[in-house]
């Protein structure tokens, strides 16, 4: 059971796209390759067009007004996967988004995977 109850059943590709259902896409993915996924993502210029550094966005709101929001998710890499979990709670002088949260991950592991480089270029 999925916690978005618009996931727990059949679902097709408009609908799977309406409802970022991410088991669909995860099934795409797994019958079609990610080499394939990768090209057709780069080819229509969807999103990041990057598979590996995978999340979803969410908010809640009260009375209308956005009262928090996140990105969770994951990154893989060959050597490890790392999990993240950006949460924004509300401020008394801003909304808050989702997509500032999914930038704060994406600067977060980007800075991540840059340390462990120059770490490594450091012991040569």
């Amino acid at each position: 059971m999925f916690w978005n109850e618009k996931w727990n059943h059949d679902i097709d590709f408009s609908g799977a796209f309406h409802e970022s259902c991410v088991w669909y896409f995860r099934k795409v993915i797994d019958e079609i390759g990610k080499r394939r996924m990768q090209k057709e993502l780069n080819r229509l210029a969807y999103g990041n067009c990057d598979i590996s550094f995978y999340g979803k966005t969410g908010m809640g709101k009260a009375a209308g007004i956005v009262v928090d929001a996140w990105f969770t998710g994951f990154e893989k890499s060959a050597e490890e996967t790392i999990y993240y979990c950006v949460y924004l709670g509300r401020t008394d002088d801003k909304n808050v988004f989702s997509a500032v949260a999914k930038e704060i991950a994406f600067r977060l592991v980007s800075d991540y995977y840059r340390d462990i480089y120059n770490k490594n270029i450091d012991k040569k």
